[in-house]
């Protein structure tokens, strides 16, 4: 073994019996031309902060969730970082674990009392975010955990729109069972069924139609989703539009 391999043998295993025995060392490479340098990442509780495989370093949580190590968010958790930390974008941790489609890393910011409705810089909260991923698991933990299902971003879009305008229905069921407001509106007074038969996802129309969405909210043009399926000849959504207007006369 070459004398510059056996020092870096070395001094990984000195970091690693260095950390705590219920999380592992962790510690920043850098290297400027050839020269290698370890430096190491301590928090005030001794957990050393870093990947030894990558030239990243996590002094925060942020850094850990965006490069996936849900073992640096548990420690760092553990040390009393903050769960809660906002970026120059006011995302949070459990924003980017949500947004990056990390169910580890999320169950285990959410177990740990992570603030489920905070908004970033354009009103998006980590449920907004579920709500346009595939990923059930995420989705129901964020609605057992009781994230506001009716948070509006800047734009007024919730999200039983977001579901909607990704043409996820099993999203829009689930947020309809957990008692999202079917009838909230943009800014611009477009509602979720107005979307759906707008982008001609009639299966989505008709969950909404049958779980009592109104269609005769006005968008700001004074068009309403009746309307829409009108001029769309979506005749079948027409139909039952009609039928639910004779049931509550």
């Amino acid at each position: 073994m070459k004398i510059k391999n056996l020092i870096s043998v070395l001094l990984l295993s000195a970091l690693t019996q260095a950390g705590s025995a219920s999380c592992p060392a962790h510690f920043k490479k850098t290297q400027i031309g050839n020269t290698v340098t370890m430096e190491e990442f301590r928090l005030p509780g001794g957990i050393l902060i870093g990947n030894p495989d990558h030239y990243f370093d996590y002094t925060s949580i942020i850094e850990a969730t965006k490069q996936g190590d849900y073992q640096a968010v548990e420690c760092l958790i553990k040390e009393k970082a903050n769960i809660n930390e906002l970026d120059e974008h006011n995302n949070t941790p459990l924003l980017y674990a949500v947004d990056s489609d990390n169910q580890i890393i999320s169950e285990i910011l959410i177990s740990n009392g992570a603030n489920l409705n905070l908004q970033n810089n354009h009103g998006i909260t980590a449920l907004m975010a579920a709500s346009k991923i595939k990923n059930a698991e995420i989705l129901n933990m964020l609605i057992k955990a009781r994230a506001d299902l009716n948070i509006q971003d800047k734009s007024g879009i919730n999200c039983l729109i977001l579901a909607t305008d990704h043409n996820l229905p099993q999203t829009v069921r689930a947020l309809i069972t957990a008692g999202a407001n079917l009838n909230l509106q943009t800014n611009n007074g477009v509602s979720a069924l107005m979307l759906a038969i707008n982008k001609g996802f009639s299966n989505i129309a008709e969950i909404l139609i049958d779980a009592g969405a109104d269609p005769w909210l006005q968008h700001n043009t004074g068009i309403t989703a009746y309307d829409l399926a009108v001029n769309e000849k979506m005749d079948n959504l027409v139909a039952k539009m009609s039928e639910k207007e004779r049931d509550e006369l």
